[in-house]
């Protein structure tokens, strides 16, 4: 009696974080808003706790000197299965990523570089404690509850699967079935469950730690080849050294090996196509937000996670397949790359003045989204002209006057009327009387037209306008005939 009520609330907890229910996303939030703890963690772990203390218990024989080598082959072999598994795995929720967009997939796709997953805290709610309290109730008391009753196969399939299914989520479902069947493999091999325990919480730990790593290119072929020696020393801890054998070992440890650095560049192909393209489906779509998207593109920029094939990959799919929305676009590119957004602008019916326009009115200011600004201002001034005689504010954080004098005056002149007039007038509002006569008179004497010196003067209220404009021709004698034609 007492096994079937372990076994009922085994079931509720894996009703409370059944995938695709719709209590699943509500229930943690809730708990969430009460406290920083996780409150939700800590009721599922002791309610599995307690299902599990319902289970009758399963005595344990003291381990000879034979077990003892056995559990250091099963450690060993578990631990190198896993971290061949993990690369798989992360194909596999990448595969996952360009079927479904959210900001979970987003945050795995995309890291922030800048967070740190570990913490003394996140060590022991998310390493110690799961490790110890899951593999204690599905590989220990429930383990040995149904293996009389269904069989060891049976047994290994049910608990991997409820195991599954009790992550929360249909990705941590997915990815946990596995592990959960490489864990059931070693229970059967070894009576005691600290290999399953320790197995688990190196798993944990890798998901702890790559969380900023779990994309990065070269993560998945290391974990192989270590994976591949931890089951080569498992097989030398497990069977008779008899040259023979070393031989056979070490020729296919070494061949191993081999394939797997010839096949790395092979890997790493196929890692960012599925990268780009799962990257490339997040960053069109409007479920997730595009702030969020622009700082976390900037962030990447220049680690390892956002080398240039990926970079381009991604750049060369936006041109391809745009985001519907254009000022999505236009601030995806003005983050990523400012040449692409060039191309895009003057090769699509969006023109650089419609793309200025769009990343002026969306108000986000960041320093990648400015550089590109101000790439179109510089390479399409009459563009940017009539653009700045909308926004006149925002040449003061786009081209503050001491560092980009020399830009503003080329703007002047390379600007014709009536947008140079409407240009002349944003600098008024934007730098004031002297700013503005500093620039104009600073326009060579080439590019001076008869309106200039109207213009100026009109705009100008100092009473001191003619004796300046006076005063700089002759400095410049070669001023005179273009200021004062009229």
């Amino acid at each position: 009696m007492r096994s079937v009520v372990g076994f009922i609330l085994l079931l509720v907890v894996v009703a409370l974080v059944f995938p695709f229910t719709p209590w699943v996303e509500t229930l943690p939030s809730l708990f969430s808003q009460l406290s920083t703890v996780p409150i939700w963690h800590i009721v599922l772990l002791t309610v599995l706790s307690l299902s599990g203390l319902l289970f009758p218990p399963h005595p344990d024989t003291h381990p000879s000197v034979q077990t003892t080598m056995r559990f250091r082959s099963v450690l060993l072999f578990g631990i190198g299965g896993l971290l061949l598994l993990e690369p798989f795995l992360l194909l596999i929720t990448l595969g996952l990523a360009n079927t479904a967009v959210n900001e979970r997939l987003f945050s795995l796709i995309l890291p922030n570089p800048n967070e740190s997953a570990f913490s003394l805290l996140a060590v022991v709610w998310w390493v110690v404690l799961p490790a110890c309290i899951e593999e204690w109730v599905f590989r220990k008391r429930l383990f040995d509850w149904l293996r009389p009753i269904v069989g060891t196969a049976s047994t290994v399939s049910l608990t991997a699967l409820l195991f599954a299914v009790a992550h929360g989520n249909a990705l941590q479902a997915l990815l946990a079935l596995p592990i959960g069947l490489l864990l059931g493999v070693m229970r059967v091999r070894q009576q005691r469950v600290l290999p399953c325990i320790i197995v688990h919480a190196v798993h944990n730990v890798l998901l702890l730690s790559l969380n900023s790593l779990f994309v990065y290119p070269f993560v998945a072929p290391v974990l192989f080849i270590i994976g591949i020696w931890l089951i080569v020393i498992a097989l030398g801890c497990l069977y008779p050294r008899t040259p023979r054998f070393n031989k056979w070992l070490y020729l296919g440890s070494v061949s191993c090996m081999l394939f797997c650095i010839a096949a790395i560049p092979t890997w790493k192909r196929l890692q960012t196509g599925l990268w780009v393209s799962a990257a490339h489906r997040h960053v069109i779509h409007k479920r997730v937000p595009v702030t969020l998207i622009i700082d976390r593109l900037s962030q990447l920029s220049g680690t390892p996670i956002m080398t240039a094939d990926r970079h381009n990959g991604l750049c060369k799919q936006l041109q391809i397949q745009p985001a519907q929305d254009d000022l999505r676009q236009a601030l995806v590119l003005a983050t990523l790359d400012p040449v692409v957004l060039e191309q895009w602008a003057t090769e699509t019916s969006i023109g650089v003045e419609d793309a200025l326009f769009l990343l002026i009115e969306s108000g986000e200011v960041h320093v990648f989204i400015d550089d590109a600004i101000r790439r179109l201002a510089i390479h399409y001034p009459e563009d940017f002209g009539i653009v700045a005689g909308e926004y006149p504010q925002a040449l003061i954080w786009l081209f503050p006057y001491e560092t980009y004098r020399e830009h503003l005056v080329a703007f002047l002149a390379h600007t014709s009327y009536p947008q140079r007039a409407r240009l002349a007038r944003s600098l008024f509002v934007a730098f004031g009387e002297d700013v503005l006569v500093e620039l104009m008179l600073s326009i060579p004497a080439s590019r001076v037209g008869i309106q200039d010196r109207h213009c100026l003067l009109r705009l100008y209220k100092g009473t001191d306008g003619l004796e300046r404009i006076r005063a700089h021709v002759e400095k410049h004698p070669e001023l005179q005939t273009a200021w004062w034609a009229h």
